[in-house]
C-alpha cells in the first residue's frame, strides 16, 4: 500500500470520527432541550381538568424525572409484573448471590463463548476498499479490478498455500470458512444498478455490506471467465516449472500445470497469431534501437528472456494498471475518466504483447501558458535506447501564448516565430514511427501523456522506480536523481529545461537500474530486500503466464460446482483438465439426469449445464468449498435493463436473492455485475455470512432448595 492511500485512508477515518463527535453534541443538545420543556412545563402549566393531554403531559408521563428519565418500560417489575415504586429500595441481603461452583460454571461459558467467537472469520475493507465504495462520490472513486476479486478468492480459498497479495481488504480467520459463493451476471453494469439500487433489495446495504466499482474485462474488450480462471504464474512456480527444460516456454509446452499466456492489460492487443498474420500482409518498418537485439543473444539470455544489457527483466519496471491510475495517468476506465479523456488518441492503433526485449524511449515535453490559463505543449523530444534523438520538435499550441515560463521550459517568444507544426502532427508521427510494444520512459511520466493528449500502455516512470527518501510519497526531482546516480548536472542556469537532455537522463536512469538490481536506487525496495544483483540473473519473468485455478483447486482438494448454460459452460471448460471433469444436466424440471453424491473424488469439479438463467440459480449448493453462478444476459434483456424495466429488475433481485438465501454460515456471498461492452464499469457486492455470536445458557439456582433464582 503506497504512502498516498495511508494518508487518504487517515484523513477518511478521522472524518469519521470528527462525525461522530458532532452527531453526538446534537444529540445531548436535544436530550437536554427536551428535559428543559419538561421542567418548564411541570413549574407553569397546571393539569388539565378536562380528560386532554397537552404534548409536554404526553413526555412527562412516558420520562419521569424520579427514575432518571428512563420510560416506565424500564422500571422495575415484580415477578407479576407489577411495577415496584421508584422509591422502594431492596434489601442487599435479599438479592441472590452465586456459589464458587456457579462462578465457576459462569467463566467457564464465558471463556467457551469468546473461544466460538474468535473462530467467526470477519472482513473488512482497507483503504483502497474504502475508495472504490459505492458511497464514495464519483469523482474521488478508484474502482479496484478483476484481479482484485481473484485475490480476495484465493485468499479465501487457499489461505495458507496460495501467497496473495490482498491490497484491498483485510480478513481474520480465514481458516473457519466453510464455503465462497460467487455469482456473475454478465450485461449488467455500475449504470444498471445505480439506476435500479432501489427495487435492487437482495443487494441493499443490509444484505451485501461492501459495494465496489470494478473494472472489469468487459470494458476494454477482455473475457471475464478468461481473466477469472487464470491464476498469474508466482517465481516459485516458475523455477519448479522449468527444471529440466531449457526455458519457460518450452516447459509450458509439456507441463502438467495448465497455463495460459495472458496480458493483463487495458488497451488493444494483437494475439501472436493475428501480429503473424499481419506480419504476413505488410513489412513494418519501425524505429529499431539496436539490431543486436534480434541477433547477438546467448543461450542463458534466451533462456531468461532478457534484453543483453538487462540484469532483470525490464517488465518489472512498468507501472500496474492500479499504479497508472493512482499517478494520475490517462486512462480510459470509467465514464468520467472517459470524458475527462475525450480528447485524447492511443499511440497506436493496436498493440503487441510487450516483453523484455521490447524497446524502450525517453518522453518529455515543454508547456507554455495559454489565453486557457493552463499548460500546453510547446516542445517535445524522444529519445531511443542509443541516446540519439528520434524526434525533437517546437510545437504551436491552439491557443495563444500568455507566459512562455522560459524559467522552467526554456521556451521563448523569439524560439516560437515561425513554428507551424501543430500537436495533431506529433500525434501522427507518434502513431506511424514508434513500435506497438515499445515502453515510454519518463520523470512523472502522466503530464507528458496530458500534454500530448495521447494514451499509451507500457510506461517506466523514474519518480516511481527511483526512490531516495524511504517514503513512497515522496518523490525525487530528476535534477537530483541524475546528480546522484549519473554524476551529471542539468537543468542549471537560468535558460530553462531542455527536453532532450531531460529524456536522456530518464532513459538512462532506467538502464543503469537495469544494469543493477530491481532494489538500486529504491530505499523502499532495499529496506525490504535483500539486494543480491547475482539473484536477478536467474530470475525468470513469469509476466504474463498463468495457470488455471482448477488447477489449484484439485491439488488443494476442494470441491467445486460451475452453474450456467451450455455456451457459458463450454467457456469453462477449456480451463479444466478432463480428468477432474464431470458434467450433468439440468432439466426444466430441475432434476438432474446423474447426480454427485458425497462419495465423489475431492478436487472434483462438476459442471451443471441449466436450460436457462432461471435454472442456473435454482441450484443450491451442497456443501462445496466453491460455487460458481454464471448467467449472461441476451441483448433484449440488456436493453431492458438499462432503461430499468420492472420485469428484469425484479429477476435480477430474485437471481441474487436466492444466492444469499442459500449461504450457509460462516461463507463467503459475491455478486459481481460484469460491466458492458466498451462502456460502463462492474460492480462488486461481498457479504461475509458469518456464524452468530453464541448466547449463553446460564440459569443461577438456589444453593438450599436447588430450585431457579
Amino acid at each position: 500500500m503506497s504512502e498516498l492511500e495511508k494518508r487518504k485512508g487517515k484523513l477518511w477515518r478521522t472524518q469519521n470520527k470528527i462525525n461522530k463527535v458532532k452527531a453526538l453534541l446534537d444529540i445531548s443538545s436535544l436530550n437536554d432541550k427536551e428535559r428543559q420543556e419538561i421542567a418548564a412545563f411541570k413549574a407553569q402549566d397546571p393539569l388539565k381538568t378536562d380528560g386532554s393531554q397537552t404534548k409536554h403531559q404526553r413526555i412527562s408521563d412516558q420520562c419521569d424525572e424520579t427514575s432518571n428519565g428512563e420510560p416506565k418500560s424500564k422500571k422495575f417489575k415484580e415477578d407479576n409484573g407489577a411495577e415496584l415504586s421508584p422509591n422502594v429500595s431492596i434489601d442487599s441481603s435479599e438479592r441472590p448471590t452465586l456459589s464458587e461452583d456457579q462462578k465457576e460454571e459462569l467463566r467457564r461459558l464465558l471463556k467457551e463463548r469468546r473461544k466460538m467467537l474468535k473462530r467467526v472469520p470477519r472482513f473488512q475493507l482497507g483503504d483502497v476498499g474504502m475508495q472504490a465504495e459505492l458511497t464514495t462520490s464519483a469523482t474521488e472513486r478508484v474502482p479496484i479490478f478483476c484481479s482484485d476479486l481473484q485475490n480476495l478468492l484465493l485468499h479465501s480459498l487457499f489461505p495458507l498455500n496460495y501467497p496473495v497479495c490482498y491490497r484491498w481488504f483485510s480478513m481474520d480467520r480465514v481458516g473457519s470458512l466453510k464455503s465462497v459463493q460467487i455469482l456473475f451476471i454478465e450485461g449488467a453494469g455500475i449504470s444498471d444498478y445505480l439506476k435500479s439500487e432501489e427495487q435492487l433489495t437482495a443487494l441493499s446495504d443490509s444484505n451485501f455490506k461492501s459495494r465496489l466499482e470494478v473494472i472489469m474485462p468487459a470494458v476494454y474488450g477482455g473475457d471475464t471467465i478468461e481473466e477469472f480462471c487464470l491464476v498469474p504464474l508466482s517465481r516459485i512456480q516458475g523455477i519448479k516449472l522449468t527444471q529440466g527444460f531449457p526455458s519457460l516456454e518450452e516447459a509450458v509446452k509439456t507441463s502438467k500445470y495448465q497455463l495460459y499466456k495472458v496480458l493483463r492489460t487495458y488497451f488493444p492487443i494483437k494475439t501472436k497469431e493475428e501480429e503473424e498474420k499481419s506480419e504476413n500482409s505488410k513489412t513494418e518498418t519501425p524505429l529499431q534501437n539496436s539490431e543486436e537485439q534480434k541477433s547477438d543473444q546467448t543461450p542463458e539470455t534466451k533462456k531468461i528472456e532478457l534484453h543483453p544489457n538487462d540484469k532483470f527483466p525490464r517488465t518489472n519496471l512498468l507501472l500496474s494498471p492500479w499504479q497508472m491510475i493512482e499517478e494520475g495517468y490517462p486512462l480510459l476506465l470509467n465514464a468520467n475518466m472517459k470524458e475527462e479523456y475525450k480528447d485524447f488518441v492511443h499511440t497506436k492503433t493496436s498493440y503487441k504483447e510487450v516483453t523484455n526485449l521490447s524497446p524502450m524511449y525517453g518522453v518529455d515535453c515543454e508547456m507554455c501558458q495559454t489565453t486557457r490559463y493552463r499548460s500546453e505543449l510547446t516542445r517535445v523530444s524522444i529519445v531511443n535506447e542509443k541516446l540519439e534523438t528520434v524526434y525533437d520538435s517546437l510545437v504551436k499550441p491552439p491557443n495563444k501564448i500568455i507566459n512562455y515560463l522560459t524559467e522552467f521550459s526554456g521556451i521563448t517568444a523569439e524560439m516560437m516565430k515561425n513554428v507551424t507544426t501543430k500537436l495533431a502532427d506529433v500525434q501522427k508521427f507518434i502513431q506511424e514511427n514508434i513500435e506497438p510494444d515499445a515502453i515510454f520512459v519518463g520523470q512523472s511520466l502522466n503530464f507528458d501523456l496530458k500534454a500530448l493528449k495521447m494514451l499509451h500502455p507500457y510506461c517506466i516512470d523514474t519518480g516511481v522506480i527511483f526512490n531516495i527518501t524511504g517514503d513512497r510519497y515522496k518523490k525525487t526531482k530528476l535534477k537530483i536523481l541524475t546528480q546522484k546516480f549519473l554524476a551529471q548536472t542539468i537543468q542549471a542556469g537560468s535558460h530553462g529545461h531542455d527536453s532532450v537532455e531531460d529524456s536522456s537522463a530518464a532513459l538512462r536512469l532506467v538502464q543503469l537500474k537495469l544494469s543493477k538490481s530491481i532494489e538500486f536506487g529504491d530505499q523502499v525496495l532495499s529496506g525490504v530486500s535483500c539486494p543480491d544483483a547475482k539473484k536477478h540473473k536467474e530470475l525468470l519473468d513469469v509476466s504474463g503466464y498463468a495457470t488455471s485455478l482448477f488447477h489449484h483447486t484439485s491439488i488443494n482438494d476442494r470441491q467445486v460446482t460451475i452453474t450456467a448454460c451450455p455456451d457459458v459452460i463450454e467457456k469453462y471448460v477449456d480451463y479444466i483438465n478432463p480428468k477432474i471433469l464431470t458434467c450433468v444436466e439440468v432439466n426444466e424440471d430441475g432434476s438432474c439426469d446423474s447426480l454427485v453424491t458425497s462419495e465423489a473424488k475431492s478436487g472434483q469439479v462438476t459442471c451443471y449445464v441449466a436450460p436457462s438463467n432461471d435454472h442456473v440459480t435454482k441450484r443450491v449448493a451442497t456443501g462445496e468449498s466453491l460455487s460458481i453462478y454464471h448467467l449472461q444476459l441476451s441483448e433484449q434483456e440488456r436493453d431492458e435493463l438499462a432503461i430499468g424495466d420492472p420485469s428484469i429488475v425484479q429477476r435480477v433481485n430474485q437471481w441474487t436473492s436466492r444466492l444469499k438465501q442459500s449461504a450457509c454460515d460462516n461463507s463467503l456471498s459475491i455478486v459481481v455485475f460484469c460491466g458492458r461492452e466498451l462502456s460502463a464499469s462492474g460492480v462488486g457486492f461481498v457479504s461475509l455470512n458469518a456464524e452468530p455470536p453464541p448466547r449463553l445458557s446460564f440459569v443461577p439456582k438456589n444453593p438450599c432448595s436447588g430450585e431457579s433464582l
